[in-house]
């Protein structure tokens, strides 16, 4: 991982020293090279620090459409698919390796379910606060709202690997998150609603935004 790391670091001096030459030369920056290089620092920030808090490197992520709701298990579902694709996009935007293991797209008796396993650049750091409840808030009667429910648990990938097996990942997670059932409260992480006005709520990490859109695109770690 450290390897890994000082790797990343090579990448970014490569970007700040394009930057500088662009300086030199009195030519405008490319926003690109400035985002791609803003990007690679992010990473490599939470990456160091979950070297020095002894996070593990990599994350399982598990989405379950809620059933406890007075929301049909339809819209449920379809609310808990837009939550495993914002990860997805995450994943592709901050320059993740991913693979979902398992996927039920849901129906009456079963809830939408997906497992995905995520490595990079702090991807175990950066994701662990996201476990917890999401919840999607549709006007009712009045100033009431209903609310699509969807459970996300993060857990980190073990160090030893999984096998060679094709589904061995999948196994190794199921029984990860077996193990690691919890029967207390969830908390809330983040209430998302598109109308009458876009709004998102982070409980946790304590900021607002109306930029839904941004959100649901994998950009919820850069918000606040």
């Amino acid at each position: 991982y450290m390897d890994r790391i000082e790797a990343g670091f090579e990448t970014a001096g490569r970007l700040l020293e394009r930057l500088q030459r662009l300086k030199a030369d009195k030519k405008n920056f490319s926003a690109t090279l400035v985002q791609q290089f803003a990007h690679q620092l992010y990473l490599l920030d939470a990456a160091c620090k979950g070297l020095k808090m002894h996070d593990p490197q990599d994350a399982f992520i598990k989405i379950e459409a809620g059933r406890d709701s007075a929301v049909e298990a339809e819209r449920n579902d379809a609310f808990a698919r837009q939550i495993a694709e914002m990860y997805i996009h995450w994943a592709e935007k901050r320059r993740m390796r991913y693979k979902i293991l398992l996927q039920n797209s849901g129906d009456e008796q079963s809830p939408f379910t997906e497992i995905i396993a995520v490595s990079g650049y702090g991807a175990y750091t950066i994701l662990k606060e996201e476990s917890g409840l999401h919840v999607f808030e549709i006007p009712a009667d009045g100033n009431t709202f209903k609310r699509c429910k969807s459970y996300v648990r993060i857990m980190p990938q073990p160090d030893v690997p999984a096998g060679n097996e094709s589904r061995a990942l999948l196994q190794q997670a199921l029984q990860i998150f077996k193990e690691n059932e919890k029967s207390e409260n969830v908390k809330i992480i983040r209430r998302y609603r598109e109308n009458p006005s876009p709004l998102v709520r982070d409980s946790v990490k304590k900021w607002r935004t109306g930029r839904l859109d941004r959100v649901l695109s994998g950009d919820f770690d850069l918000m606040g």
